[in-house]
């Protein structure tokens, strides 16, 4: 084995304990283990999408794949019970915590019901920043990375921004907890039901300007949240934002969602999971993406990952009418 496959079988044997790891519930004080909580709920949500127990979502490429050199990202198979799913919290803490979103048949009509699902998709993206510290602390530990500078400096550079991530999370961990216990209006919340079935989300995402957001390292950065719901006729999305932490170019956009047109809102939604991997496809919706629209997807997701300033992507729909598709399918009477 080449130096080159060494390095990268090391660092793949790392992500693979890290992810394997056993961790601690998120809520404070608790030292109980955390169990694998879904994002959405099993049952009455995502069994909406899944066939046959399966669903895909966008992952990383198998680091020991021949094809990794050449793309990072792809959709994978997954089954049910890995969907949208992170240990985040015991079972005691998940079901007190959420057990009004953990309802039977929930309606997410309401601010409690949008702040609990923003909580805990904000809870995920905290732990899974943790996750990805640990990789980068282990790999720098590494003797198989000792002398290899341009992974160490590319593990040390994540591992910074990683940081001030968790710490940005942290400012808006403390602000959703405040507002459930004493709800003061400090997040904007816009929902409306599209005729689009056979996709989940449930994520967070941001639109930045480096020259007004990272010229004060104190300032969180302002992000967004996302949640496509699947409902009886078709899809509940919602889009959420902290309205003290905007800018106002980022607002008008985030609100022509308010007044898109149906025919529109597959564009719109790929501009949005560009910037996100909180989300997730039926194997219908997967069989009639486009594989060269699917590739077009990822290089921009990737590119998303490394650029400091937002792109607008528009004119770009990976679904290309999947989701129309989807829901004309599920809806025949």
């Amino acid at each position: 084995m080449n130096e080159a496959k060494k390095a990268l079988a090391v660092y793949a044997n790392i992500r693979k304990h890290v992810r394997d790891s056993q961790y601690e519930c998120m809520c404070e004080g608790c030292k109980e283990k955390a169990i694998n909580s879904h994002l959405l709920q099993r049952n009455g949500i995502l069994s909406r999408v899944f066939e046959n127990g399966h669903m895909y979502e966008p992952k990383l490429t198998d680091i020991l794949n021949n094809s990794f050199a050449n793309k990072h990202f792809e959709f994978k198979k997954i089954g049910v019970s890995n969907a949208l799913s992170t240990k985040l919290f015991c079972n005691k803490h998940d079901t007190e915590l959420f057990k009004k979103i953990e309802d039977e048949s929930p309606v997410f009509n309401d601010y409690n019901s949008h702040l609990l699902l923003s909580y805990r998709t904000t809870c995920a993206e905290k732990r899974k920043k943790e996750m990805e510290i640990e990789i980068c602390t282990r790999a720098l530990n590494s003797e198989t990375f000792k002398y290899q500078f341009s992974y160490l400096n590319e593990f040390k550079d994540d591992k910074d921004g990683l940081t001030k991530g968790v710490k940005d999370l942290n400012y808006y961990l403390s602000m959703m907890e405040s507002e459930l216990k004493s709800p003061d209006s400090k997040f904007v919340f816009m929902q409306r039901t599209f005729p689009i079935s056979g996709i989940y989300a449930s994520g967070l995402f941001s639109l930045t300007d480096h020259y007004i957001e990272i010229a004060d390292e104190d300032t969180p950065l302002h992000f967004f949240i996302i949640h496509i719901v699947p409902v009886d006729k078709g899809s509940k999305i919602i889009i959420g934002y902290c309205k003290d932490h905007i800018q106002s170019w980022a607002k008008d956009y985030l609100h022509k969602f308010e007044c898109i047109n149906d025919s529109n809102i597959e564009e719109y939604i790929t501009s949005i999971l560009i910037r996100t991997n909180g989300w997730g496809i039926s194997p219908e919706v997967y069989n009639n993406i486009d594989i060269k629209k699917a590739t077009d997807f990822f290089i921009k997701f990737e590119d998303d990952i490394y650029t400091i300033d937002s792109k607008p992507y528009d004119k770009f729909n990976i679904f290309d009418g999947a989701l129309f598709k989807a829901y004309k399918t599920r809806n025949i009477v």
